[in-house]
């Protein structure tokens, strides 16, 4: 898995962040097996798309019950087995209509992806391949391609 030690730091760096626990078992060798596991009962044994979400257990809505936490992981077949560049190039637009405010949680992904999703309208919609969004501070974000957002 490529630059999987800097995906699995970071992931831990948000699960401190938001106050998760962080299981004793969650290790990168740990994960990484769990990912291979995976991609062997699918037979997916080129290249794939891994996305891995870490949630809070049950209970309590909005003032959480437990910290603990369970996960789950998705892979997705890719047709290519290497990185290919785009002989085309890309045509992409800064999204304004919604600017990302800069908190300690926007370098981290999450299940809300309004603003990505708007911004891959927007783009769709304007003939643009892609929309990057713009923070608060008036400073460019990564495009919904990066994958760092």
């Amino acid at each position: 898995v490529p630059f999987f030690s800097q995906h699995f730091d970071r992931l831990l760096e948000a699960m401190k962040l938001l106050e998760m626990v962080i299981p004793a078992s969650f290790s990168e060798t740990f994960i990484l097996k769990e990912i291979q596991h995976l991609l062997r009962v699918n037979k997916f044994f080129k290249s794939a798309i891994i996305r891995f979400t870490v949630f809070r257990n049950n209970g309590g809505k909005y003032f959480p019950v437990t910290n603990t936490v369970s996960y789950l992981i998705e892979a997705t077949p890719l047709k290519e087995s290497n990185y290919t560049l785009n002989n085309n190039g890309l045509t992409i637009d800064i999204f304004r209509d919604f600017p990302k405010v800069s908190t300690p949680f926007s370098g981290f992904k999450s299940g809300n992806a309004q603003i990505y999703i708007a911004a891959a309208l927007k783009a769709q919609q304007s003939g643009k391949d892609d929309r990057s969004e713009e923070r608060r501070v008036g400073k460019e974000c990564r495009s919904r391609w990066s994958p760092y957002h």
